[in-house]
């Protein structure tokens, strides 16, 4: 019995250090059982007074306090955190010693000594000399066992978190100021990139401009002509890159970059890429070498990413090497990997330049006229792609002047090639049979140039194009003249591309249909193909490839073009 007595009669002063007055539930128990309250309020006193020793000698900061708020106890620590005289505190009142105390915290200790227990994690507290304290408090009433409706006191516990609210802010306002200067730093890079995107549009652009003028002019002749239409041309597929840079930052941010997995050899995957940047190369007066690996290693890659990572380095290599100097491209399978190297005698590169200038928006030319151009893109979209095909990147360089080498890394193997098909080898051609003869395309677009485009690259397959500026006139259109084909725009006045073609298979109809739009992200494409359309392709498009992809749409009920 005595036992279950002590657990449910002893006074535990919780955050305090769990310590029981089990003196006070033997006083009860003796009282009870002999009737001798004498003996038991004997033991009271002294399990008080032993209360009061343990406080006094505690390690941490606690006062016990009567009804009337005057000391009873108090430890050295609270004596010492509070710069007391411990010969003349008990029996002192609280608000005596310390006049400054709050309202609000008066009235705690009345709630405290009513009966509540309050407590908070952090409190701030000023001196009586301006200064402020933080601390973390709780307060317990204490009462005595014949009246336990009583409250004879309080008991607060404190400790000065002062130092530790001080070094928590500290560290909150180094965070602050590290996102200050992030968000500072972002917000430059976002200026300058927008800067360094408007000066990178409006180049080719102004050349564009200038050279429609001179072609305009009538006095023109064939050569200035033809040299209009190449400076043309040349500077339309740099605008167009650059709009497919920033795309495929947004797609690599966005994890949503796709792979079209096939076996892609290694001596056609060099031998295209130095093909492609050959005329960069006559035009710089760069020697551009190739080196090709064995016949028969091949990757199991994206054909079309890895030709942008390969075209990417090596007209890096063009770009930053000066006039006679040379850009060598060798390949080399061994272990199990392909080895692509582009090596050029260009401006080399800093030992602090090797890791940093595959970030976004980073280019070894910092000076203020950077003569070279570009996003700063392309190194980061060649490591990002390479990983993304299990691969790695380094650069490496012996400094400034003395040129760079990029080596990509790839899981490859050596197989036996397969035969192309004639119709992958052999490109459309001006002198291609006309294959869409008798078909009917319509073309629907608001802007008018838009749509010739597309009717001169059709009608050269033979194919009876009808334009349309609107949904509206498509409806009109195709009461007439059922088509074979849709070349559709998505962002037009009244009705979108989406809502165009929801109404056309709505209705019944079954026709293939293209969605030939700016909207160019992996998820207009998603939501192209899911509103109906069969095919998504990008503004600018080739001519070519807007051909090949009617051609491919139409297969089924055409010949093939290109069989001999």
């Amino acid at each position: 019995m005595l036992p279950s007595l002590l657990r449910s009669s002893c006074l535990h002063l919780g955050a305090f250090g769990g310590v029981s007055i089990a003196l006070i539930a033997l006083a009860q128990f003796l009282g009870r059982r002999t009737g001798r309250v004498e003996v038991a309020r004997t033991i009271e006193l002294r399990a008080l007074k032993r209360l009061q020793t343990f406080i006094g000698n505690a390690p941490v900061a606690i006062a016990m306090f009567d009804a009337n708020m005057r000391y009873v106890s108090a430890s050295r620590r609270w004596i010492s955190d509070y710069g007391l005289d411990a010969h003349s505190l008990i029996g002192r009142s609280h608000y005596e010693i310390f006049p400054e105390i709050p309202d609000r915290w008066r009235a705690v200790h009345a709630r405290c000594l009513a009966g509540a227990t309050e407590k908070s994690e952090e409190d701030c507290f000023t001196r009586a000399d301006g200064s402020q304290q933080w601390v973390r408090w709780e307060i317990r009433p204490w009462r005595i066992w014949h009246k336990p409706r009583v409250v004879n006191g309080i008991i607060i516990f404190a400790e000065d978190i002062t130092e530790r609210k001080k070094a928590e802010d500290k560290a909150r306002e180094l965070f602050a100021q590290q996102l200050r200067t992030e968000a500072e730093a972002i917000n430059r890079a976002k200026d300058e990139f927008v800067a360094l995107l408007s000066h990178e549009l409006r180049g080719p652009l102004h050349s564009m401009l200038g050279w429609v003028q001179i072609a305009k002019r009538s006095e023109s002749d064939a050569d200035r002509l033809a040299q209009a239409l190449a400076a043309i041309e040349r500077n339309a597929r740099l605008q167009a890159s650059i709009i497919s840079d920033i795309l495929d930052i947004n797609r690599i941010s966005a994890g949503k970059v796709q792979l079209d997995l096939q076996e892609v050899f290694a001596a056609d995957l060099l031998a295209n890429a130095v093909e492609a940047c050959i005329p960069q190369a006559q035009e710089k007066g760069v020697l551009l070498q190739m080196d090709a690996p064995v016949p028969t290693a091949a990757v199991r890659g994206d054909r079309g990413r890895l030709h942008q990572c390969l075209t990417n380095l090596i007209s890096n290599a063009i770009k930053f090497s000066p006039s006679g100097g040379s850009v060598l491209v060798a390949g080399a399978a061994s272990g199990g990997e392909l080895e692509l190297v582009v090596r050029d005698t260009g401006i080399g590169l800093k030992a602090d330049q090797l890791e940093s200038i595959f970030g976004r928006f980073i280019q070894a030319d910092t000076a203020l006229q950077r003569n070279q151009g570009g996003l700063g893109l392309g190194l980061f979209i060649v490591r990002s792609l390479v990983e993304l095909h299990g691969g790695r990147v380094l650069a490496r360089s012996k400094g400034k002047g003395q040129g760079s080498e990029f080596t990509v890394w790839l899981p490859c193997k050596v197989s036996v090639p397969e035969a192309r098909s004639a119709r992958e080898a052999e490109p459309i051609t001006e002198e291609a049979p006309r294959p869409l003869a008798g078909q009917v395309v319509a073309v629907v677009d608001d802007q008018a140039e838009a749509r010739h485009l597309c009717r001169v690259a059709l009608e050269d397959l033979g194919a009876r194009v009808e334009e349309a500026c609107s949904a509206e006139e498509l409806f009109k259109l195709m009461k007439g003249a059922a088509p074979s084909l849709l070349v559709c725009d998505i962002s037009m006045p009244r009705y979108s591309g989406y809502q165009l073609i929801s109404n056309l298979r709505s209705a019944g109809w079954s026709l293939p249909a293209i969605a030939l739009t700016a909207h160019a992200g992996e998820q207009h494409v998603a939501q192209a193909i899911r509103a109906g359309f069969t095919l998504h392709l990008a503004k600018p498009v080739e001519a070519a490839e807007l051909k090949r992809a009617v051609l491919g749409l139409l297969k089924p009920a055409l010949p093939d073009p290109l069989a001999s």
